[in-house]
């Protein structure tokens, strides 16, 4: 009988030794500020949106993008309209995926994240494809659906900060024919300058004449100009509240 109550006594201490180290090691890795990730197993998500690009003679398109999650080994792909991607586009993919997993804290080295650009712009490269990448595979980690009045177009960096966007007139008038409500653009890229003319002051210093040359122009919002909400936004974090 002691000897059954003794068993049961180092038993008991066993468990308590093993969930105070399980506890501890987790709180102290919470207090190293060690981030949790999570593993999805058997999961696959579909999210189909728009973006914008500009073609070859500087027009502006309207485009889907269909971005795929299932269980894999941590690919991230590119397909437009089944031809390769080009450098640019794929770095942008990969920093997108990068900053989806960091913002859902779920672990994609078990996942697949295959994009696929259907775009008649003839050839899509560049960087701006990265925020709309970014919002899309957040979406698809997190099983939810975007809006399809709300389109975004900028580049980000590993931190998820949008930094650039080219061809915003063009992409402009683009959204607003495809029937998009709302365009998001990096931070202080909403207007632009247009009307560029050339001008010069002269005058005369000693004899000789100076003159400085200058191209005003006319700093034009581009929302106004084709009659569309332009929202600047600093990160993908922000996009998001748009999206969802």
């Amino acid at each position: 009988m002691e000897r059954k109550v003794l068993l049961v006594a180092v038993l008991v201490l066993l468990i308590g030794i093993s969930v105070g180290i399980t506890l501890t090691t987790l709180l102290l890795g919470q207090s190293n500020g060690e981030e949790v990730f999570q593993q999805l197993t058997d999961y696959e998500h579909t999210v189909k949106t728009k973006f914008v690009a500009v073609d070859q003679k500087g027009g502006g398109v309207v485009a889907d993008l269909i971005t795929e999650v299932r269980g894999g080994h941590g690919l991230v792909l590119v397909n437009i309209n089944n031809l390769l991607a080009d450098i640019s586009t794929q770095y942008s993919a990969r920093v997108a995926a990068s900053v989806a997993s960091n913002f859902t804290k779920i672990d994609v080295s078990t996942l697949d994240i295959i994009y696929n650009l259907q775009s008649d712009a003839g050839v899509v490269a560049g960087q701006s494809a990265g925020s709309i990448m970014a919002v899309s595979a957040i979406a698809a980690l997190q099983n939810q659906t975007l809006r399809d009045d709300v389109i975004i177009t900028g580049s980000i960096n590993p931190t998820g900060e949008l930094v650039d966007a080219g061809g915003l007139r063009a992409k402009a008038a683009a959204a607003k024919k495809g029937n998009a409500r709302l365009l998001l653009v990096p931070e202080g890229s909403g207007s632009q300058m247009i009307n560029l003319t050339r001008t010069e002051d002269c005058g005369f210093y000693q004899g000789k004449e100076y003159c400085i040359i200058d191209y005003p122009g006319e700093l034009v919002s581009i929302g106004e100009e084709f009659g569309i909400e332009v929202v600047e936004v600093e990160t993908v974090a922000e996009a998001m509240r748009y999206f969802l």
